[in-house]
């Protein structure tokens, strides 16, 4: 047998689910997420595929497969399947929208379009979508509560109806019931009896009035006339009234996208408030904070020009100082060294120059002892003492012209001309040193000043933030600060007064309004092509000429009357004798059709009962053991398909079953019964929350049958808890993990 394995799914729009691939594998796909996640719409989906919506004309959008699996935000269902059947892979587009199903099948390989027109689940499986959905398609059980509704009677119901909530017995009642009604088996009973007796009435009372002719058939033309007249202005009028209920769509489409368009202001707008609300951790900033630092900001720009007037007024003190300073000449000198200095040199020079003169004139009175007689008693002296003394006199008057020279040096390294004048100066230092210290005074007390003006500043910029804290702005620029945080709770005040308007406008566009039944009547919505009030108008036309029509009919109908009862209409005659007749046509085809369904309904009651119920029985008994451990090992079927079960105390009837072996054996049958009708082709097994009820036990048994039926195929096991998960984790069961 060949088995249907679905590789992937793209589902572009389908109840919560939009632009997602899945990728199944063969075998067992597990998908575990809680309720309200999008299991059951996955397992909808597939159906979905392969056999597009089915209940569109039930109103509960529960059970409306439409109504409950198109997205509100797109009035289109749409996604493909990709899937192997033997060696030949296939697609399957599909997409509905606005009334309309749109489905492609392909051949991937060839690229080939194939069953077109065709419902691709019929021709892959060769079911129909009741039979699929009664046997592969499993979602959650519910056990029966009645005796008259049990396992085998379902089974029996479904190979008999394809439905497991249409009783086959009821049927076959049903059908004797209504065959009784139209011919009974008392002589001359039953509805087709008495209407062949009035057929003959009408054949003799025709036979009676086919003379009569005249003024009858001239009626009767004009009525027919008239008739069709109002005929034609009631299809008229219908279709009026269908380009009206189009309007009323289209404006209730209207309303709709106002709607739609007031909801998306107030978020919009909401959204404008939280983002000017965040920077003030989620809330509307504190006013008489705002307030505050906005006074303290005007308070701050008269400490600004103070602290500007005492800094100018400081930098000024300490300039005068700085010029003072220069002026001296001996700013940042030791006064006391240099005058000690200059005197050093002075005491050397004067000292140099009396050992010149005394040396001159030791030489000079040596040379006149030496050359003269004017001292006799002196011995004379030698001629080398002249020269010792000239040359003495000579070194040291080198000496104290070095002297003079370092000492020039000296004044014009430290800014004079002359020691001197370097004296001069020094000995003027002390007035000019008075005049520094006042000045340095003075720039001193400025500084005082100008350092209490910025403390004060300081201290209100401390202020100022310790207001705004937790405020948004600059933190490093106070007047920015202030500047930001005013920014800041304006666009809060608009977008506060921005919101609560827009919540306005929708309260006031919202209140008396129906959203759900607006948006309903807004579906499949289009332009009309007239106005209300010109389909109004053509509406009153066509009302005062049927009006006018009805008159004359009447008229022409008590003259028709009159006619008749003066002798009889033999076309009156005709038609009440062809209405009889046609009656007892249908009366007579509906007895040969209720006949041949009894007889099928009796037929397919043996076969169940000869070949599918021992088939059913034996695969049912298989799957019964492995699941329970052999404690139901045997199942059977009596001559009305009742289910009874093999004990050790004896047989007993599914009654006595527990509701979670009720499920264990229901579903049983279910898997018993898809080996018997997909025989060619086997459907991937879809689970939606199908154990529910049974315990771990019995689970774990179920799950191994579970593997079983995975291994010929495809199975999609969808729940809401992690107990499936962990029996397959433990027993080391392969398994493809889906993530919706």
């Amino acid at each position: 047998m060949n088995a249907v394995v679905i590789e992937k799914c793209e589902i572009v729009s389908f109840g919560c689910i939009s632009n997602t691939i899945i990728t199944p594998s063969s075998g067992i796909n597990l998908i575990t997420a809680p309720n309200e996640s999008g299991k059951t719409t996955l397992a909808h989906f597939i159906k979905f595929i392969f056999y597009g919506f089915s209940g569109q004309r039930i109103s509960n959008v529960s059970e409306n497969e439409k109504k409950h699996y198109i997205p509100w935000d797109n009035p289109r269902a749409a996604g493909a399947l990709e899937f192997s059947l033997g060696s030949v892979r296939y697609r399957i587009d599909r997409e509905y929208l606005a009334g309309k199903d749109i489905c492609t099948v392909t051949e991937k390989d060839t690229g080939k379009e194939i069953l077109k027109g065709q419902v691709p689940g019929e021709c892959f499986f060769g079911v129909k979508e009741e039979i699929f959905t009664k046997t592969a398609f499993f979602r959650q059980l519910s056990a029966p509560g009645k005796k008259d509704d049990e396992l085998a009677e379902q089974l029996r119901n479904l190979v008999a109806s394809a439905d497991e909530s249409v009783s086959a017995s009821d049927a076959i009642k049903r059908l004797s019931d209504t065959r009784n009604r139209i011919r009974s088996r008392v002589k001359g009973g039953g509805i087709l009896p008495a209407l062949e007796e009035k057929r003959a009435h009408y054949d003799r009372a025709l036979g009676e009035a086919v003379s009569r002719s005249g003024a009858l058939g001239k009626v009767d033309g004009e009525i027919k006339e008239i008739e069709k007249s109002l005929a034609d202005n009631r299809d008229a009028k219908n279709e009026i009234k269908k380009e009206l209920d189009g309007i009323e769509k289209y404006e209730a489409f209207v309303k709709y996208e106002e709607l739609k368009e007031h909801a998306r202001k107030v978020t919009d707008a909401q959204s404008e408030y939280d983002t000017a609300v965040d920077p003030f951790g989620g809330k509307e900033p504190d006013k008489d904070a705002v307030a505050q630092s906005v006074k303290l900001i005007s308070r701050r720009s008269v400490y600004v020009a103070k602290v500007d007037e005492r800094k100018e007024t400081y930098e000024n003190a300490e300039k005068d100082v700085e010029n003072a300073r220069k002026e001296s000449l001996f700013d940042g000198r030791n006064v006391i060294t240099l005058r000690k200095k200059i005197n050093a040199i002075r005491g050397a020079r004067a000292f140099m120059s009396v050992l010149i003169v005394l040396m001159l004139l030791a030489a000079g009175a040596t040379a006149v002892f030496s050359f003269t007689e004017l001292f006799p008693s002196v011995e004379f002296l030698p001629w080398q003492f002249i020269i010792v003394f000239g040359v003495g006199a000579l070194a040291i008057g080198i000496v104290l012209l070095i002297l003079n020279m370092s000492a020039s040096h000296f004044a014009t390294r430290n800014g004079f001309s002359s020691i001197a004048e370097m004296k001069y100066m020094l000995g003027q230092y002390p007035a000019a040193q008075q005049e520094i210290a006042e000045l340095e005074l003075k720039a001193f007390n400025a500084k005082t000043l100008y350092d209490r003006a910025c403390q004060e500043l300081a201290n209100l910029d401390g202020e100022i933030f310790t207001v705004t804290a937790g405020m948004p702005g600059d933190e490093s620029d106070v007047n920015k600060r202030v500047a930001d945080i005013v920014a800041a709770t304006d666009t809060v005040i608009r977008t506060r007064t921005q919101l609560e308007t827009v919540k306005a406008v929708q309260e006031a566009a919202f209140s008396n309004c129906d959203l759900k039944k607006i948006s309903e009547m807004a579906e499949g919505a289009t332009p009309p092509a007239h106005t209300r009030e010109e389909l109004e108008k053509a509406l009153e036309l066509l009302a005062s000429e049927d009006e006018r029509n009805r008159s004359i009919l009447r008229e022409k109908e008590g003259e028709r009357g009159r006619l008749i009862g003066s002798g009889g209409d033999p076309a009156l005659i005709q038609a009440q004798r062809d209405a009889v007749a046609e009656r007892i046509k249908y009366l007579e085809q509906a007895y040969a059709a209720v006949n041949i369904a009894a007889e099928a309904l009796d037929e397919a009651d043996k076969y169940m009962r000869n070949t599918v119920s021992p088939a059913l029985s034996r695969h049912a008994g298989k799957y019964m053991s492995e699941v329970t451990d052999g404690k139901y090992g045997k199942v059977s079927f009596d001559t009305s398909l009742t289910m009874s079960y093999e004990t050790a105390s004896g047989t007993k009837h599914s009654d006595y079953m527990s509701a979670g072996t009720r499920d264990s054996a229901y579903m049983c049958l279910r898997l018993a019964l898809i080996n018997l009708i997909y025989s060619e082709t086997r459907p991937p097994l879809v689970l939606d929350d199908a154990f529910v009820r049974l315990d771990g036990e019995r689970l774990e048994n179920m799950l191994a049958l579970v593997e079983t039926v995975a291994g010929e195929g495809q199975v999609f096991v969808f729940s809401c808890h992690e107990r499936e998960q962990q029996i397959f984790d433990s027993n080391g069961t392969k398994y493809n993990r889906i993530v919706i």
